[in-house]
């Protein structure tokens, strides 16, 4: 995913990300967010996370809509 940051035409388009409710792809969202600030989850947040089988308690959303992502 770090070449991904090289791709300056990504800056000018609209990036969704669409991974798992876990640690990990929220860690995945957290790093494509520090290349692409503005860069929007799809079906990753908490009303989400709480319907599905695999949510895990390792991560607690805030008020502003962000996330923190407790490792284990």
């Amino acid at each position: 995913m770090q070449l991904l940051k090289e791709v300056n035409w990504l800056n000018q388009v609209a990036i969704y990300y669409w991974g798992d409710i876990d640690t990990h792809g929220f860690a995945i969202l957290s790093q494509l967010r520090g290349y692409f600030p503005k860069v929007k989850s799809m079906l990753m947040d908490e009303a989400t996370r709480k319907q599905s089988a695999c949510g895990s308690a390792a991560i607690k959303f805030n008020s502003s809509g962000t996330f923190t992502v407790f490792k284990a």
